[in-house]
């Protein structure tokens, strides 16, 4: 299953040739031709007449700044389009969600992939684009949308996003969905009304209060 891939200059440019090499190694590996052009996503991956679009951040305490244009560009060509962005502390993890959501992003497109390490995120790009390819290959794009929708809107999505939420423990989200129910009506909870239909702490409905006021999530299409 050959594709290509096609890595910007720029990329190229910003990285050691150690790193150009473990990118050529990898994408051989997949089959994938390696061409470099002024593109403005960091890559474009094709294979089976489907092209996905990746800007991979390495590092999120330099480059935000600069890759703002880059990434709503990349939203409004590409169809495939994905952020994957090296995250190893909370720090980053804070730092990179509210530049982010302050794109005005849906949460969709681009979807973001958090990754511990800059070599995980040049695997994981490659995952993605077998992942389209076959399901292209195999005529189940449609059937992977329906289960997604179904998913999104399911207790365990919500429990997912429920317990990402900081220094709430499983217990917690379990009795935050059971007792309250959608993402959008917790955000709409007052803490005395979250303490009074769940068996949260006043430090855990704090934390839920904390997450749901901030500008940057409150901005955000809830489930």
């Amino acid at each position: 299953m050959a594709g290509v891939c096609i890595c910007s200059e720029l990329w190229r440019q910003s990285h050691s040739q150690d790193a150009v090499s473990t990118l050529s190694a990898l994408l051989q590996a997949a089959s994938y031709r390696l061409r470099f052009s002024a593109i403005a996503p960091d890559f474009i991956l094709s294979n089976a007449g489907v092209s996905i679009a990746f800007v991979v951040v390495d590092d999120v305490h330099k480059e935000l700044a600069c890759e703002a244009e880059r990434i709503l560009k990349m939203r409004g060509t590409f169809q495939n389009s994905y952020v994957i962005v090296t995250l190893s502390s909370e720090a980053d993890y804070s730092v990179f969600s509210e530049f982010y959501f302050s794109l005005g992003f849906d949460g969709e497109k681009p979807a973001c992939i958090p990754v511990p390490s800059k070599h995980m995120a040049l695997e994981k790009m490659i995952r993605i684009a077998f992942v389209h390819a076959e399901c292209k290959r195999q005529g189940i794009t449609g059937m992977v949308d329906l289960e997604r929708k179904q998913f999104v809107q399911s207790e365990d999505a919500r429990m997912a996003c429920v317990s990402s939420i900081p220094r709430l423990e499983l217990h917690d989200a379990h009795s935050l969905v059971q007792g309250v129910g959608s993402l959008e009506a917790i955000s709409r909870s007052s803490r005395e009304s979250i303490m009074e239909t769940t068996d949260l702490s006043v430090d855990s409905a704090e934390s839920v209060m904390k997450l749901f006021n901030d500008r940057v999530y409150g901005s955000t299409p809830l489930l």
